[in-house]
């Protein structure tokens, strides 16, 4: 049984679509498409006052054919005394911040279960 090709943009071909002006993210995102990566990772900001991994999420609908995105919840230790309304919260901010209606997965990530478990920030 063969599977479908899945690529992801990650890693340094990623800081483009971070730290390049808004002009050259767009034609980032577009080239990526085009040419075949079918899935944009995103992240809100992990510490208060930082930066959202991808700032081209506007960007994300007018895709064509349209990629999968994901993105991450971040739990914090006040968060545990409404678990779901927190995760529901973060996924809300995440679809309003990346101005989509879906995103093909949420994930929440090792590190956060683990500083949650433990009780470490």
């Amino acid at each position: 049984m063969k599977s479908p090709r899945s690529h992801s943009a990650a890693a340094t071909p990623a800081a483009i679509l971070i730290k390049a002006d808004e002009g050259k993210r767009i034609a980032a995102l577009v080239r990526a498409v085009a040419a075949g990566i079918n899935w944009i990772d995103t992240r809100a900001a992990l510490r208060q006052g930082a930066p959202p991994r991808n700032r081209s999420g506007r960007h994300f609908a007018a895709l064509d054919p349209q990629p999968h995105i994901s993105t991450k919840v971040r739990i914090e230790r006040d968060d545990t005394k409404d678990l779901r309304g927190a995760i529901e919260r973060s996924l809300e901010q995440s679809l309003k911040r990346l101005q989509i209606d879906r995103v093909t997965l949420f994930q929440l990530p090792t590190s956060s279960a683990r500083r949650w478990a433990t009780g470490r920030r």
